[in-house]
């Protein structure tokens, strides 16, 4: 947090995380293997065989706060911007490889994506303190 000039306070947060690893898998009911405790996943790689792209997102809020007198206590208004670099990196993948799936009338293959971060997102509002 920095307090800049004229009582406006400035702060982000920053985080960078590694891409998750993840395996390929298989589902023994697609094999057609039938085994006595129902449908199991077979891991078809070795575990963490492939990995999800890193990821780095920048959140700021810009803050004013206002003093109103007496008891009244105290207004602000900010401003929050959440993943300033609108980062819309892959958070999720289909790991089946025996069966595609279907996500918003679309198709997924192995691999492809099933999610991804969230869009930028910008919010203003207001607070009072008592």
């Amino acid at each position: 947090t920095w307090m800049a000039p004229l009582g406006i306070n400035f702060s982000c947060y920053y985080r960078y995380l590694s891409g998750r690893p993840y395996s390929r898998y298989i589902s023994s009911d697609d094999l057609g293997i039938s085994l006595n405790q129902q449908n199991v996943d077979i891991l078809a790689e070795e575990r963490g065989s492939y990995r999800r792209d890193d990821i780095s997102i920048l959140d700021i809020k810009i803050e004013k706060a206002f003093k109103l007198p007496g008891k009244w206590g105290r207004f602000s208004v900010f401003l929050d911007i959440f993943n300033v670099f609108n980062s819309n990196v892959i958070t999720g993948v289909h790991t089946y490889s025996s069966y595609d799936t279907t996500i918003n009338n679309q198709t997924v293959k192995f691999g492809e994506a099933t999610s991804i971060y969230d869009p930028r997102i910008i919010r203003l509002g207001a607070k009072y303190q008592f």
